[in-house]
């Protein structure tokens, strides 16, 4: 059997690296050559790409879904779905993700991704029924964290879980990149005797440097689904590059249906677009064991980390970082151990942060950790310390989010629309605020066809951009070949 490379050049890489600045201008050159590359699939959004879209690019991203849509003709589309939070932060009722899907059905998904931070299936059972309904390939993803509730025999229990609702593979997501070799072979057989029949498919980013050695495992017990992106959006907090694992998988005597011209092809492009954005052009991290188990301890992603050095920087408190950290490993522990993942990367760096300044651990609490704490979000993997619990919530009591979900939103919603207001508008109204939506529907709007970049065009693009040069001097050897 070959392996299937998904694509993460416009959703995954950005999103780890660029903090999803790319624009829709800057994907579509790229679009019909990842569609002639022969990807299994390629993803196109997520909820946080959605966000940033709106409110800092000023772009539409349900346009640049139809866009990319389109240039990727046979091949698959899909998206990464979050929990009940969907594209959004609310969490979401059963009508809402229904609505959701079958707009991005009729819109040309083909497949989709759904995660839940909490690996708490109920939040998610509800779209792996509709995406079956629908006709959708569902990848129902178990979100990886290091630490002593996340045993093989746990996500065993939950793949099961997952293939009960009909999922139609799972997806072994680590974001965080802590993942170690020896643990793929048992983790990948506690899944298959779980989810016998179900595929199996590997998205593993390389913060600690151990992503490519986790995917050679991965191919010698037999996985032949895994996540890459062009070289430039790959690497670090994001997937692997892709020829980095076509290299893997040729040396491991897997086959690689997939056209390594394009794949070259989109590399290039994306170092220019590197460069014209000012990025870095490659993000290799070596594997260091001391440094994987501090990190390992708190797994504060990159994103978050930077929003740590800024603020105690500004507040002239940088020396205490390593306190911080330490601290963040200690309250990630106290509340179950929830996957470093939005937005629970952010609830246990928030708090973290707040106890070395407060001086007192849990003095001061958000509202969305007392929510957490309550069972709001659902289930969390482990226990909760309950001294924690106590200074949490104190009298307020826990919930079921639950039933909850079967209540409609969608006509109250509806009712604030204008008449005559499309499925586009009713998607917006979910998900973004009227100021950001009237400010992207202003802006010029990306369209086809798309003009190809080619290397001399790249450079004159440059050289015209310079205040320094004046003119350009063109010369061709005519007797070359």
């Amino acid at each position: 059997m070959s392996l299937k490379i998904a694509d993460e050049t416009f959703r995954d890489g950005p999103q780890s690296l660029w903090a999803n600045r790319l624009r829709t201008r800057d994907m579509l050159p790229a679009a019909p050559h990842a569609a002639a590359a022969g990807f299994a699939r390629s993803n196109l959004l997520s909820g946080v790409g959605f966000e940033v879209a709106i409110s800092f690019l000023r772009e539409n991203p349900l346009d640049r879904f139809r866009l990319l849509r389109q240039l990727m003709g046979a091949t698959p589309s899909t998206i990464l779905v979050r929990s009940r939070n969907l594209f959004g932060w609310t969490r979401y009722a059963d009508d809402v993700v229904t609505f959701c899907l079958e707009h991005l059905a009729s819109m040309g998904l083909d497949e989709f991704e759904v995660f839940d931070a909490l690996n708490d299936t109920r939040n998610v059972e509800h779209h792996i029924r509709e995406g079956a309904r629908l006709g959708l390939h569902t990848s129902a993803c178990l979100t990886f964290s290091e630490s002593p509730v996340h045993t093989d025999e746990y996500f065993a229990t939950k793949a099961k879980e997952y293939a009960s609702y009909g999922a139609s593979a799972i997806l072994l997501y680590d974001a965080c990149g802590v993942l170690r070799p020896e643990r793929v072979a048992p983790l990948v057989e506690a899944i298959r005797s779980a989810a016998p029949g179900l595929d199996l498919e590997f998205n593993v980013h390389d913060q600690t440097g151990l992503a490519l050695d986790c995917y050679a495992e991965a191919l010698r017990v037999g996985v032949r689904a895994l996540s890459s992106a062009a070289r430039p959006l790959a690497g670090s907090n994001s997937v692997p590059a892709t020829a980095d694992v076509v290299d893997l998988a040729q040396h491991a005597g897997v086959g690689v249906d997939l056209d390594l011209d394009e794949i070259a092809w989109m590399d290039s492009y994306f170092r220019y677009v590197a460069y014209a954005y000012g990025k870095p052009q490659r993000h290799d991290i070596a594997y260091d064991e001391r440094t994987y188990r501090e990190y390992t301890g708190h797994q504060i992603p990159g994103g978050m980390m930077s929003h740590y050095v800024g603020q105690l920087e500004s507040l002239g408190l940088l020396d205490r970082l390593p306190e911080v950290l330490e601290e963040a490993a200690r309250v990630r522990v106290d509340l179950g151990c929830p996957g470093m993942v939005t937005p629970f990367s952010q609830l246990v760096g928030v708090q973290a942060m707040l106890n070395v300044l407060d001086g007192q651990r849990f003095h001061t609490v958000p509202a969305d950790l007392r929510d957490y704490a309550s069972g709001a979000f659902g289930d969390p993997p482990g226990p909760i310390d309950p001294e924690v619990l106590d200074r949490i919530l104190g009298d307020r009591p826990t919930v079921d989010p639950m039933p909850g979900y079967a209540e409609e939103m969608l006509p109250a919603i509806r009712r604030d629309l204008p008449a005559g207001a499309s499925d586009d508008d009713l998607f917006f109204a979910l998900f973004a605020r009227p100021e950001d939506i009237a400010e992207v529907h202003a802006a010029p709007r990306d369209t086809l066809p798309v003009r190809e970049l080619s290397p001399l065009g790249a450079l004159v693009t440059q050289l015209a951009a310079r205040d320094d040069i004046t003119g350009l001097d063109v010369r061709i050897d005519l007797e070359r070949p």
